[in-house]
């Protein structure tokens, strides 16, 4: 069987200011999806919005997936969320603006060459 090289360390790879902060996932079935996180050991740590815009952050451990309700002439959108103690850094090496989002925060948002879409914030106070 093959193995990552990342298989063969012990213990947690050192940090360099960049982690994975949450998944987000858009759905058009809000109570099945809730129920399909609850029941692989997920639970709400906040929820907002009311149907059929409802939203909540879900936590197991240090996992974290944000879902949110969308209309049904939405296609739901899977992005991944990564916090970075130097958001400007990432801007700069990539040339992509950072810009102000609707939830408080600043980000730079990058399509990888499959065209997935991943999100990098500034890292929060814990």
């Amino acid at each position: 069987m093959d193995t990552h090289p990342a298989d063969s360390t012990s213990g947690p790879a050192p940090s360099d200011g960049l982690r994975l902060d949450h998944i987000y996932r858009e759905t058009h079935r809000w109570e099945e999806s809730v129920a399909w996180w609850e029941n692989l050991g997920f639970s709400f740590e906040s929820t907002w919005g009311e149907s059929p815009h409802r939203a909540g952050s879900l936590r197991r451990g240090s996992a974290r997936v944000v879902l949110a309700e969308v209309g049904a002439a939405s296609q739901p959108a899977a992005t991944t969320f990564l916090s970075a103690d130097d958001v400007a850094d990432i801007a700069t090496r990539t040339g992509t603006p950072i810009v102000d989002t609707h939830w408080g925060t600043r980000m730079v948002t990058l399509e990888d060459p499959d065209g997935r879409i991943y999100h990098f914030e500034p890292q929060e106070d814990s």
